[in-house]
């Protein structure tokens, strides 16, 4: 399972390049879809759009996280979040779980930076 999060926006992108982040369900700026790594379309989809993106393997615990945080039902119904990260390592589809195919997620926030008032240098 891999997670692939927007970081670009689509000024002065090519228009292919537009349209593989359309096709991967892109859309927005810090968006995020998960795609299964053994597909080899989508796999030629990410490499088209590498510079465009982040992405990276996702392990159990942050994919319950990811479901519990951002995740959006469709019904409105609660799931429980660890059966369904296990049925998606399983293979199937977020659609399938009640879950929209995508997250939105929020852009990164600066790191908090120390008082440089008590810091003494020698």
């Amino acid at each position: 399972m891999i997670a692939i999060i927007r970081i670009q926006g689509e000024v002065k992108v090519k228009p292919e390049i537009v349209n593989t982040l359309f096709r991967l369900r892109l859309r927005k700026k810090y968006s995020c879809t998960l795609i299964n790594s053994s597909n080899k379309g989508l796999m030629g989809m990410l490499f088209t759009v590498r510079n465009s993106v982040a992405y990276g393997y996702v392990d159990k615990d942050t994919l319950v996280k990811l479901l519990e945080i951002r995740g959006q039902k469709i019904d409105g119904k609660k799931k429980n979040s660890e059966e369904a990260a296990k049925e998606l390592i399983s293979g199937k589809k977020l659609e399938e779980l009640g879950f929209k195919p995508f997250f939105r997620m929020h852009p990164p926030r600066k790191e908090s930076i120390p008082n440089y008032n008590t810091l003494r240098v020698y």
